[in-house]
């Protein structure tokens, strides 16, 4: 660079011409320093001037990039305000934040508050005459951020560098650096304009305005001659007293920034608009509970909609969560109940919500449930007054103790009786196959618990299984039970027919079956009980199992198949006493007593031959009478 800068008063190095006066001599300067003045305590004439003057170079003012992260800071917070207030807003799942939120919402408002007022006051700086910037002029480079101006002489640059900027060899750019003690300030320049000519010019243009006593232009092309003119320059209160009253009201005025937008204040300011975290808190957490349950009702009531938003709701602390387990939850719960048509479900919300006010209306529904099971039956059932009110009590009780199944329970003839009969069987006729053998526990039980399932599958075509279920109780004790019964005791004796093999001749005895079926309810006088007396059949047939090459029939089969054809026209039966003739029911037992021991394929038979009716014996009808009681 050509040339250099000069003092505080020579402009460049260079002295006023030979034999001409400087009409504005300045008095003794004195050093040159940085200075920061505000712009409202600057000579009227400078504050006019220092917006319409050229500077010899100009560039933006430092700390823009802190505007825009400051206002995308503002933005922010906003944001996190914004998205933290609709976070699961009116989630059954989360009704209310937790108090940790506070700490999100205070943060966002502080720094929203902080970054904000900052942004205000640049703002307010920047509507000063003098805009914010930096200027080089003759003497000096000025910094204003519309406030304030600081001056930095040029007399204090110790270096000036030019550098050119290149990418790939192409040329990019052009910076001058100003160096000064401490700091560099930098302007973008054309590669091809001579800064050091222009300041020369310009400077020459200064000399000879003074020369002429042209302060006006002087000012326009130098805003801070008035610093080399003034000793006071810099001192902020002497000018105040020398400037703060000719012409204090004349010139533009930057109006100075409020008080109340200093670092203090800002932060004061920004800390109490935090504080509003607090109400804005439970001001969402109710805005939201409210979202919430209105939500989890909407679910529930939905087509197809369940029951786990409204739980979810009071399991995380709504606000309403009482009302959702008393009244709500129990009131869809037992919509659902009801709609399902069943007793069970109503039976489970009363174990579950027995303690609400629905409970009443749960168990008007069963009672109406158990009235339309009743009238079906007796619109089915045996005239029998009997039949009648022991059903009507049976129903009564089930639906008083929640439906418990009525256990079916088994006296069967015990294996000593039998053998004793077998033994007086065998003194009589010597080829008489034993009866005891194959009515053990184990024969018997497994035809019992068939004789169950085939009774309940009757019951169930009138009392559907909420309201009346038959269980296996197995053998009676003897003791009373705590549900109801029906207590089926039965003995075998001999129906005075012998039944003879055709293929080896042995002999098995025919077996009648006497049922007594006695029917109780616990704590209650009234009882049902019936008696069914079953004859072998005159001609059956069984299956032939081989040994040995030879076919022969099981022992055991012969006189399982008489046992299960007494045990299926003991199912008939019951259906027969219990309900009217013509009645669907008595029809459905008709046609299974009639399906009783069907045919089988592949059989042998047995009887008097190759066909014919069992032979009849009198030595055996007195064992009948013995035996069968």
């Amino acid at each position: 660079m050509d040339w250099t800068p000069g003092n505080r008063g020579g402009f460049g190095g260079q002295d006023a011409p030979a034999g001409q006066a400087s009409t504005v001599a300045p008095k003794t300067a004195p050093p040159p320093s940085i200075e920061t003045i505000p712009f409202d305590v600057l000579p009227a004439a400078t504050r006019a001037a220092l917006p319409h003057a050229k500077p010899i170079l100009k560039g933006n003012a430092k700390g823009g990039g802190k505007m825009f992260f400051a206002c995308v800071g503002v933005l922010a917070s906003v944001a996190v305000l914004f998205m933290y207030w609709k976070h699961r807003f009116g989630s059954p799942y989360e009704p209310k934040q937790e108090f940790g939120s506070l700490l999100v919402y205070g943060g966002a408002l502080f720094f929203m508050t902080f970054l904000g007022l900052w942004v205000a006051r640049r703002f307010i700086q920047g509507n000063s005459p003098f805009k914010p910037g930096r200027y080089v002029y003759c003497t000096g480079l000025v910094i204003s951020d519309g406030a304030t101006i600081t001056s930095l002489p040029l007399a204090l640059v110790t270096k000036i560098n030019t550098v050119h900027q290149y990418v790939n060899g192409a040329y990019s750019s052009t910076t001058i650096h100003f160096i000064f003690p401490g700091r560099t300030e930098s302007f973008p320049i054309h590669r091809d304009d001579n800064v050091g000519a222009r300041m020369d010019a310009t400077r020459a243009q200064l000399r000879d305005a003074l020369a002429a006593g042209d302060l006006a232009t002087a000012r326009l092309i130098d805003p801070l001659i008035d610093g080399i003119i003034d000793p006071s320059w810099g001192d902020v209160a002497a000018m105040e007293a020398r400037w703060g009253g000719e012409g204090a009201a004349e010139g533009p005025k930057a109006g100075g920034t409020p008080k109340w937008l200093g670092l203090v204040p800002r932060l004061g300011i920004a800390t109490v608009v935090a504080l509003l975290a607090i109400p804005i808190f439970f001001t969402r957490n109710a805005l939201a509970d409210d979202a919430a349950f209105e939500e989890a009702v909407r679910d529930a009531e939905r087509p197809y909609g369940g029951l786990y938003s409204l739980r979810a709701y009071a399991r995380n602390g709504g606000n309403r969560a009482a009302e959702v387990e008393t009244e709500h939850i129990p009131r869809i719960v037992l919509q659902q109940a009801e709609e399902s048509g069943e007793v069970t479900p109503l039976r489970e919300f009363l174990q579950e919500y027995g303690g609400t006010p629905f409970a009443a209306r749960a168990r008007e529904i069963i009672h109406q449930r158990f009235e339309t099971v009743r009238a079906n039956f007796l619109s089915q059932a045996s005239t029998k007054g009997e039949v009648r009110t022991f059903m009507n009590a049976l129903l009564a009780w089930l639906e008083a103790h929640d439906s418990p199944p009525v256990q079916v329970r088994y006296a069967p003839p015990s294996t000593e009786t039998l053998a004793e009969m077998d033994q007086v069987l065998r003194r009589r006729a010597r080829r008489i196959i034993p009866v005891a053998p194959h009515f053990s526990v184990a024969h018997t039980q497994r035809r019992e618990s068939s004789v169950t399932r085939s009774l309940g599958s009757g019951f169930a075509t009138v009392f559907p299984a909420d309201v009346m279920t038959l269980e296996h109780g197995g053998h009676a004790t003897g003791t009373a039970a705590a549900v109801p019964t029906i207590d089926v005791t039965y003995v075998i004796a001999p129906s005075g027919a012998i039944y003879v093999s055709e293929r080896d001749g042995r002999q098995f005895v025919g077996i009648q079956v006497n049922f007594h079926v006695a029917m109780a309810i616990p704590d209650s006088p009234e009882t049902y009980a019936f008696d069914v007396h079953v004859e072998p059949p005159e001609r059956f047939s069984v299956s032939y199992q081989t040994y040995g090459g030879v076919g022969n029939m099981s022992e055991g089969q012969v006189y399982s198949t008489m046992a299960e054809r007494a045990f299926d026209q003991l199912t008939s039966e019951l259906g027969l006493a219990f309900f009217a003739q013509g009645s669907e029911a008595h029809q459905a037992a008709e046609r299974r007593s009639q399906q009783a021991a069907p045919p089988r394929p592949n059989l042998g038979s047995t009887g008097p031959g190759s066909t014919g009716n069992p032979l009849l014996d009198p030595r055996f009808r007195d064992l009948l009478d013995m035996y069968g009681q």
